[in-house]
């Protein structure tokens, strides 16, 4: 289902929360919206899904306005389903029990499947691993067994939009990261048109098709992950999906040149005019490195964090602190003198996008 949305803007009050979204969602992607919390992006799901009336702007689900002027179409008479945050379970009711309820009351369920729902569910508890649990209760499944339930519930239905509300907050790391993979092999059996809330970066660069990221109820940047993280549109998403130190100087072509105190220029191709004519240069902290060696820039290690094969440096120098990640065989002691250089473009993977 393609998903169309022109110049939506919302209020609570006297807070503006959405100004003049507008974007165009294709039929089958997976696209999240990025942003710190309080930046818009659940309302505007919410919008989408018509839980919220929009204050401006109009919504279309296929061509068709389902929100917007005096249009607004219930929730229930929108082709989609939702996973959110808390899970949002029945105590009362069994893993097989959550699937059939769908399945009885969505309008958009295939005739023959509300009559004869058995095959359906058989089969998405068997695509969802659930079949030796569905006999269970949510207090009787763990965790992660609690949002597939989540998933299945929302997908049996084969919905043509599945809405995600920071469906994986509630789990540990480890979960995580194992149902970013169930999500998005239920992308691809299903093919629905997903959108995914998040404000977990990691989450939204493995995942999406397109990423939209929001701030102050504005979008930002609309891209690809690779875009997004290589070619940051402005300071904030610069700092917010790479965590990039923000240097100012000048620029001359793809030389930028700044003074601590001494005259430094470095060479840093795909940089975006917007943040040239800014004096900005957004610099990620694989894209620096240290040595012990005099003749680049002067600093003193603050603060060192293991991460495994990397180590992240806090180094202190005169234009600012500046995060650098290095391997972790590269070691270097609080309090040491070292200099920062940046590395060979071709050594950050830059030039590939």
């Amino acid at each position: 289902m393609e998903i169309k949305i022109e110049g939506v803007g919302k209020y609570f009050g006297k807070t503006e929360v959405l100004r003049n979204i507008s974007l165009d969602i294709s039929g089958g992607q997976f696209v999240s919206l990025l942003g710190p919390s309080g930046c818009g992006k659940t309302t505007l799901l919410r919008i989408i899904a018509g839980f919220e009336r929009p204050g401006t702007g109009q919504v279309y689900f296929d061509g068709v306005v389902v929100s917007g002027g005096t249009e607004n179409l219930p929730p229930e008479k929108r082709n989609f389903s939702m996973v959110f945050q808390s899970f949002a379970l029945w105590p009362h009711l069994t893993v097989r029990e959550h699937l059939r309820f769908p399945l009885k009351h969505h309008r958009f369920v295939e005739p023959e499947i509300h009559k004869n729902p058995r095959r359906r569910i058989e089969e998405t508890l068997e695509i969802m691993g659930l079949s030796p649990l569905s006999d269970r209760y949510p207090s009787q499944l763990s965790g992660g067994q609690r949002q597939r339930v989540a998933l299945a519930r929302a997908i049996v239905v084969r919905p043509g939009v599945l809405l995600m509300d920071e469906p994986l907050s509630a789990l540990d790391a480890g979960l995580r990261l194992a149902m970013r993979e169930e999500i998005q092999r239920i992308h691809r059996i299903c093919g629905c048109t997903i959108l995914y809330v998040t404000h977990d970066q990691s989450e939204a660069l493995a995942m999406s098709d397109r990423i939209l990221i929001m701030n102050n109820g504005a979008i930002e940047q609309n891209g690809s992950s690779a875009d997004i993280y290589y070619r940051p549109a402005t300071p904030f998403v610069a700092q917010f999906v790479s965590n990039s130190n923000l240097l100012k100087g000048e620029w001359q072509g793809d030389i930028f040149s700044f003074d601590a105190p001494a005259r430094y220029r470095w060479t840093v191709p795909n940089v975006r005019d917007a943040l040239k004519q800014k004096g900005i240069c957004p610099l990620r902290p694989d894209q620096l490195r240290l040595t012990s060696k005099p003749g680049e820039l002067p600093g003193v290690v603050q603060n060192i964090q293991f991460q495994g094969r990397d180590n992240h440096y806090t180094v202190s120098t005169q234009i600012g602190k500046l995060r650098i990640h290095i391997p972790e065989q590269e070691r270097y002691e609080v309090g040491q003198q070292v200099f920062i250089s940046l590395r060979g473009y071709a050594e950050t993977g830059g030039l590939a996008v």
